[in-house]
């Protein structure tokens, strides 16, 4: 005696593909050919040897890409002799999913870049890559999804100065469903910090101390500094503008520590350096000193030893600039 199972196979948006059918049966053996292929939409299968107790059920040879699949009326059919069983298999479409790429960086910055996503399945719709910035993220439609996919996504090429984190850990992107990651530029941070020094230490001066012509400590007084200052790995240049009440006239500048003498200094990742500025105040300059010396007469050896004193002080005045006018009085 035999038997017989009709498979149907129907596709919730109308396809008609052909699909491969599986059936088996226990006990009963199944014709040949087993697994066999679905011709307008459906396909028989002769059982023999079979027995009262004897169920079948079918299966298709995989899901076809973008639908899930419902087999479940087609588990456990009752097998009767000379009498055809029936069951439906149906193939229900995967509505599209989204997956979204965000990106931060750190600080704040209205760049954009590039991001590319990989999917372990699916079809991501062009384009890919996509731009993305913290104003605008990337998003992307994957059709074709059945159960899940794996998706991560990078940047290329990563910003100059910038270490790129995120999105290389497999995100989970369900079938229909919404994922997303986020890719964060942090800056790869140097610090430089720029000292003042004066001589003398003393000196009432005030300065503005700039990092690539910006003002990092505004009217710093001696001995002061701008404490570290983060600034971008590569080339940068330091140096000064005359703070409240001061004249850099006045001083004599140069530039040292870790910058050459032009204020020039380049820093590595996680590398800090120091500038320092120093100001040499110039000496007075016209100043009238007024020595009076002692002349001939009663005392003149004490005067001949106060005239070497004198000497000398005369030496110091004029090295700091001042002019020395030599005044003879007689008593």
């Amino acid at each position: 005696e035999t038997a017989s199972l009709k498979v149907t196979k129907t596709f919730s948006d109308g396809n008609l593909a052909e699909v491969s059918i599986a059936v088996t049966c226990f006990p009963g053996t199944v014709s040949a050919p087993n697994p066999d292929t679905t011709v307008n939409q459906m396909v028989t299968f002769t059982i023999t040897g079979f027995s009262p107790s004897t169920t079948c059920s079918a299966s298709e040879s995989g899901v076809p890409a973008g639908y899930t699949t419902d087999n479940s009326a087609c588990q456990n059919v009752a097998i009767s002799p000379g009498v055809q069983a029936s069951c439906t298999i149906t193939n229900t479409v995967v509505p599209d999913a989204i997956f979204t790429v965000y990106k931060d960086f750190v600080p704040d910055s209205g760049a954009t870049v590039s991001v590319t996503l990989s999917c372990d399945y699916g079809a991501i719709t062009p384009p890919n890559p996509k731009d993305a910035s913290e104003a605008s993220p990337a998003v992307w439609t994957v059709t074709g999804i059945s159960g899940s996919a794996n998706c991560t996504a990078s940047e290329s090429p990563v910003p100059a100065g910038y270490t790129a984190y995120g999105c290389t850990n497999p995100t989970v992107l369900p079938a229909g469903g919404t994922a997303s990651c986020t890719i964060t530029n942090i800056l790869d941070a140097a610090t430089l910090t720029v000292a003042k020094v004066c001589v003398p230490s003393g000196d009432p001066g005030l300065f503005n101390l700039r990092i690539d012509a910006n003002v990092e400590k505004a009217d710093a007084a001696c001995g002061t500094d701008t404490g570290p200052v983060a600034v971008t790995i590569g080339a940068h240049t330091v140096d000064e503008t005359a703070g409240s009440g001061t004249n850099l006239a006045d001083y004599t500048t140069v530039i040292g520590g870790d910058c050459d003498s032009s204020g020039n200094v380049t820093l590595a990742a996680g590398e800090h350096k120091t500038c320092t500025i120093t100001n040499t105040a110039d000496g007075p300059v016209g100043g009238l000193v007024e020595i009076a010396v002692a002349g001939t007469g009663a005392g003149a050896g004490t005067g001949a030893a106060i005239l070497g004193l004198i000497v000398i002080a005369i030496v110091a005045l004029l090295s700091a600039g001042s002019t020395a006018v030599w005044v003879t009085r007689r008593r």
